[in-house]
C-alpha cells in the first residue's frame, strides 16, 4: 500500500434521490435480494450470488465489493468483471465513509492514482455504497461507460436493493450475535461448574482414598487374625461370628464407598479437559463402540436397531466424552424395558437449520418402547442426582452428565415420553464438514 502521507483528495457527491425514484422497485426485487442472500448454506455463497445479482441488475456495469481487513483498511473479496492476482491481495485505505454517493474524476486524484488506480480498470467516475451492520462493513463500486446507470431508476432501484441487504445483514449479524452470547453464557458456566466438580473431587477423592485403602488392610489383618486365633471353643465360635459380621460390614463399605467413586467420577465431566484433545470425530464411530461397550453386559435384555449410514458423519469433539454420553442414553433405554420384545432403534441423519438458520447438523435419535417417563418427572430428568430408579440402581447423574456434554459440543438434547409407550432422545450437534 502506498504512503498514508498523501492527501484524500477524491471527490465525492451524494446522491439525493427523488420520491419518484426511490418508489421505483417491486416487490419482486425485494423477494429476488433476500433469496439471493439468506438461502445460501454459506457466508462466501451468499456474496457470490449477491454480486452475480447485481450485475444481472445492472447490465454493462462493473462491481467491486471490498470489505475491512483492518483498520481503516480494505481488501477486494468480489469483483464482476472477475480480478486475480495481485489486486487479491492488496490493502486499500478507505476513502469515504458517504452510505450513497457518486465519486467524481477520478483521473484527476493523486490517492486514487497511488492506491487504486494500479489494480482497478481505468474508470473516470463510480458510485460508492457503504453498507455498515454491527462488525460487518463492505464498500462497493460501481462504475459503467453506460448512461443507464446514472439514471434516476437505476439510482432508486440501487438504492432499494442496498436498504433490503442491510435488512438482511441485521438479521444474519443478530442471529449470530445471539448464538455468540450463548456459547459466551454456556463458557461461563461451564467454567463454574468445572471449578465446583474439580473442586468437590478433590476433596472428595483424598478421604476416600485412604478409607478405602485402610479398609482393605484391614480386612486383610482379619483374615490373617482368624488364623491364629487360640481360644476355648465357645470363645473361638464368638470371635469368628464377630470376624465373619465385620468382613461383611468391610465389603458393604467398601462397595457403598465405590459408588461414591463413580459419582465424582461422573462429576468429572462438569471439569473441562485441554482443548488439545477436541478433533474431528466420526459419530459412527463413537456409536459402534458405544454399543460394543455394553451389549455384552446387557446380554439379551432387549434388541438394537440401527444401521450405520454410508458415509461420514463428522462432528468437531472429544470421541471419548461423546461415547460416555451415548453411554449414559443407551443404558437408560435399555434399564426403561422390562418385557421380552424390547426394541431400541437408534438413528443418525442430517438436518438443516435446526441449531444454527442455513446450516446443517446431525441430528442422533435414541428410541425405545420401555415404559416411559410421567410428565410430572419429564421435567426434572436432566437436574443432577434426579432419579426413579430404587436405592442402589443409579446416582441419577446419567442424564445431567449427558446434557453437559452436548451442550459443551454446542449441542442440544430433547427427550420425548409417555408412560407405557417408551421414550425418544434426540440430540443434535453442528456438522464440521459440508457435504454434497
Amino acid at each position: 500500500m502506498g504512503h498514508a502521507s498523501i492527501e484524500n483528495d477524491i471527490q465525492t457527491k451524494p446522491v439525493i434521490l427523488s420520491d419518484e425514484a426511490r418508489l421505483c422497485a417491486n416487490p419482486d426485487l425485494t423477494l429476488d435480494t433476500l433469496r439471493r442472500i439468506l438461502t445460501s448454506e454459506s457466508q462466501d455463497e451468499s456474496i457470490d450470488l449477491f454480486v452475480d445479482f447485481m450485475s444481472e441488475t445492472f447490465a454493462d456495469t462493473d462491481i467491486y465489493l471490498f470489505t475491512l481487513h483492518e483498520l481503516d483498511s480494505l481488501r477486494l473479496i468480489r469483483s464482476r468483471p472477475l480480478l486475480t492476482g495481485p489486486v487479491r491481495e492488496q490493502c486499500f485505505p478507505i476513502f469515504t465513509h458517504n452510505e450513497f454517493c457518486c465519486i467524481e474524476q477520478l483521473k484527476h486524484s493523486r490517492f486514487w492514482a497511488e492506491h487504486y488506480a494500479p489494480f482497478l480498470p481505468a474508470m473516470s467516475q463510480a458510485l460508492g455504497v457503504t453498507i455498515q451492520v454491527h462488525s460487518r462493513y463492505y464498500m462497493m463500486l460501481l462504475t459503467s461507460e453506460s448512461e443507464a446507470l446514472w439514471q434516476p431508476n437505476s439510482l432508486g432501484t440501487l438504492h432499494h436493493i442496498i436498504e433490503v441487504v442491510k435488512i438482511a445483514l441485521t438479521y444474519i449479524t443478530s442471529t449470530e450475535m445471539m448464538y455468540n452470547n450463548r456459547d459466551v453464557e454456556q463458557t461461563e458456566k461451564f467454567a463454574s461448574l468445572g471449578k465446583l466438580a474439580a473442586g468437590v473431587a478433590h476433596e472428595i477423592n483424598n478421604p476416600l482414598g485412604f478409607i478405602m485403602s485402610n479398609l482393605g488392610t484391614l480386612s486383610a489383618y482379619m483374615r490373617e487374625f482368624k488364623q491364629f486365633v487360640s481360644m476355648s471353643e465357645t470363645q473361638k465360635t464368638a470371635v469368628e461370628e464377630i470376624l465373619n459380621d465385620s468382613e461383611a460390614i468391610i465389603s458393604e463399605t467398601l462397595e457403598g464407598l465405590s459408588r461414591i467413586q463413580n459419582v465424582v467420577s461422573s462429576l468429572n465431566v462438569y471439569n473441562h479437559v485441554s482443548s488439545s484433545n477436541i478433533g474431528v470425530v466420526d459419530l459412527r464411530d463413537v456409536i459402534s463402540s458405544s454399543l460394543g461397550l455394553i451389549l455384552g453386559e446387557l446380554k439379551m435384555q432387549a434388541r438394537i436397531d440401527y444401521q450405520a449410514p454410508d458415509r461420514p458423519m463428522y462432528v468437531k469433539g472429544q470421541s471419548n466424552k461423546l461415547q460416555q454420553a451415548f453411554i449414559h442414553l443407551i443404558m437408560n433405554a435399555f434399564q426403561s424395558i422390562t418385557h421380552t420384545d424390547g426394541v431400541i432403534c437408534i438413528r443418525l441423519e442430517y438436518e438443516t437449520g435446526v441449531l444454527i438458520p442455513r446450516k446443517r447438523n446431525l441430528c442422533l435419535s435414541i428410541q425405545d418402547n420401555g415404559k416411559g417417563i410421567s410428565e410430572e418427572h419429564l421435567e426434572h430428568i436432566f437436574e443432577p442426582f434426579f432419579t426413579t430408579k430404587q436405592v442402589g440402581s443409579g446416582a441419577g447423574l446419567g442424564l445431567s452428565v449427558a446434557k453437559e456434554i452436548i451442550e459443551e459440543h454446542f449441542g442440544l438434547i430433547s427427550i420425548e415420553s409417555e408412560l407405557g409407550k417408551g421414550t425418544q432422545v434426540e440430540i443434535r450437534l453442528p456438522c464440521v464438514v459440508s457435504m454434497p
